[in-house]
């Protein structure tokens, strides 16, 4: 009976924490890639650690239900020089890079 009563109770702590952590993925990271004259770049490709986008029509880009962290972040677009940089998102940001 010690063993369900334990098996139980790691069960119910495992779906608290595992809820918990979900809870907290809702941080949004979004922005614009433009060039230096502040001219949109479409078709920028954005690595946020393992997720990947490209930028749309605007140079635009959004990614969703992040959990906060530290993420290296890599902008790549034809004819220019890789952006590198480490992000901490705390909570939802914005940022523009040229």
């Amino acid at each position: 009976m010690r063993s369900k009563s334990r098996a139980l109770l790691g069960l119910g702590l495992l779906f608290f924490i595992s809820a918990h952590c979900q809870e907290n993925c809702r941080v949004t990271f979004s922005g614009k890639v433009t060039d230096e004259t502040g001219a949109p770049l479409k078709g920028a490709t954005i690595s946020l650690g393992s997720n990947l986008l490209v930028s749309g029509d605007e140079g635009e880009f959004v990614f969703i239900n992040l959990c906060p962290s530290a993420f290296s972040l890599v902008i790549r677009y034809i004819g220019y020089q890789p952006h590198q940089s480490e992000i901490k998102l705390v909570g939802d940001m914005r940022k523009t890079f040229s």
